[in-house]
């Protein structure tokens, strides 16, 4: 693996500069830019705990209320990263160029395409195949409004579905009728009305529902379905009350069951929460979803008086028993913006927590920052690392590809960095993975796990997930061969954990 890093960064030029057009080649794709700036970054090396540190420093734009979100956009089995924010602080700030990098095992990362940027209080990034071509596409909420970027085999076309900002977003199959819809929550226009909404797409064409949903603003939505009815029902969250007039604004937390299309809210006892994070996960195994929340218990915010006290920033973590949500004790500190991010670097079966977010407030509109890894232990949420400074968000994923989960920081200085995961190299059995069968590989449709007899004492699990360490598939081995349905899968990498009495093995399968 070579020993340094070549990033090439493009953002919008934020001065009247003229530059000249340039050519960008990505393997087999061109791409026209013009009026940009270029930077070139190199890595070093540290060590940080059971994580390798790579540095990914240089003249990277400093974006305030960063987000980031990985993903195989290009089905070439390496995750890429997208990032985006804003370029300013304070109420008067504007949005940011965003910047794709696409990596190789050689850790060598090219510039892919450039969107609008995101605003300085909430904004959202998600993925889905918007119109069923077999490419990924992208969705941003940023100060612009919500842009969807549609994967071409020449770079991606953009189409604004909305004029929302200061907010969130996620994407589900709300109507069950085979594509992606769009939730978001935020404020609509320059009057900064608070808006919620379902934007239900037809083919790539996006149309808003009439669905009723109390609209909130500079809060997180997430769809999950909790109830396991087979739709989806979203929790979500925010402030009411005029953003202009910071006194008198109150946070709230709803859940939404989703009966018949019809969104009812199940009153659940939860705290009201905004400018954080939600994040439904399976946190005690039990089948169902349980449900994770972070933010600010409002008091005011807007110019000079922003928060009145960090105190009232909380992490709060339910448990779903039948329907009904009930408070898991947790000591963890809670941050503003950043991210809630579940993922299983320990390989033990059970999701574990990177946290992160603002903190604590420096001077005037400069933040402290932190990031945490929390290592699930038998249900208790210990913490195993902690980075603090400027680091405003944190996301798990496979960087290096070899089935355990890395995770990427970016803020502060340096402000790109990958920690990269040594924890579960004892768990690789060579001889027992050598006897192991996995066919067809690449697959298209389904696959197969054949397992020698003799290792199937007891029971057997073969587990499914994709490179963010998300479970998609999971079940047991009644026989000597397991069949597992892919059809349904984006193209890309994915990763197969199985578990026996002889211990752990993780192979990696290619959908095409």
């Amino acid at each position: 693996m070579l020993q340094f890093l070549v990033l090439v960064i493009v953002v919008h030029s934020l001065t009247s500069v003229c530059m000249e057009n340039f050519i960008i080649r990505k393997r087999n794709t061109v791409i026209e830019k013009s009026g940009l700036i270029l930077f070139f970054l190199f890595a070093t090396f540290q060590s940080f705990s059971q994580f390798t540190v790579r540095n990914l420093s240089g003249s990277c734009p400093v974006y305030e209320s960063p987000n980031a979100s990985w993903k195989d956009f290009n089905s070439d089995g390496y995750l890429d990263i997208v990032l985006h924010g804003c370029l300013n602080v304070g109420a008067d700030c504007y949005g940011s160029g965003v910047m794709f990098v696409s990596e190789d095992v050689s850790f060598n990362m090219y510039f892919f395409d450039e969107v609008p940027g995101g605003m300085y209080y909430m904004d959202g990034i998600a993925w889905a195949d918007f119109n069923n071509d077999e490419k990924m596409d992208l969705v941003i909420s940023g100060y612009y409004g919500i842009f969807v970027y549609f994967q071409t085999d020449s770079g991606f076309v953009d189409t604004v579905i909305a004029d929302m900002y200061c907010g969130d977003l996620d994407v589900g199959d709300y109507d069950l009728d085979g594509d992606a819809d769009i939730l978001s929550n935020g404020v609509y226009g320059f009057d900064q009305i608070p808006y919620t909404s379902i934007f239900l797409n037809n083919e790539g064409f996006f149309t808003e529902s009439t669905v009723e949903i109390e609209p909130l603003n500079l809060g997180s939505c997430d769809w999950g379905d909790y109830d396991q009815d087979g739709d989806l029902d979203i929790c979500y969250n925010g402030v009411v009350g005029d953003v202009e007039v910071a006194p008198g604004l109150i946070s709230k937390t709803y859940i939404l069951r989703n009966d018949g299309g019809v969104y009812n809210n199940i009153e659940a006892p939860l705290p009201g929460l905004s400018r954080g994070d939600i994040a439904w996960v399976d946190f005690d195994g039990d089948g169902d979803l349980d449900l994770s929340m972070k933010g600010l218990d409002y008091s005011c915010i807007y110019e000079t008086e922003y928060i009145q006290s960090w105190t009232d920033i909380y992490f709060k973590m339910y448990e779903n028993i039948d329907g009904s949500f009930v408070e898991i004790p947790v000591t963890i500190p809670g941050t503003t913006l950043g991210a809630i991010d579940w993922g299983d670097f320990d390989a033990d079966g059970d999701p574990d927590l990177l946290i992160s977010g603002e903190v604590d407030t420096v001077s005037g509109w400069q933040f402290l920052s932190r990031c945490a890894v929390y290592e699930n232990i038998e249900g208790t949420l210990t913490l195993l690392d902690t980075v603090i400074g400027k680091v405003q968000i944190a996301r798990w994923g496979d960087y290096e590809g070899d089935g355990d989960l890395d995770f990427l920081t970016y803020g502060g200085i340096p402000k790109v960095r990958l920690f990269l995961n040594d924890m579960i190299t004892d768990f690789e059995n060579k001889e027992i993975l050598k006897e192991i069968i996995i066919y067809p590989n690449p697959a298209k449709d389904e696959i197969f796990v054949e397992i020698p007899d003799v290792h199937r004492k007891g029971r057997v699990s073969c587990e499914l997930y994709d490179v963010n360490g998300r479970l998609i598939d999971s079940g047991y081995f009644d026989s000597t061969v397991r069949k597992i349905d892919i059809a349904g899968l984006n193209r890309g990498l994915y990763v197969i954990k199985i578990k026996s009495y002889s211990g752990l093995v993780i192979e990696k399968i290619v959908k095409i």
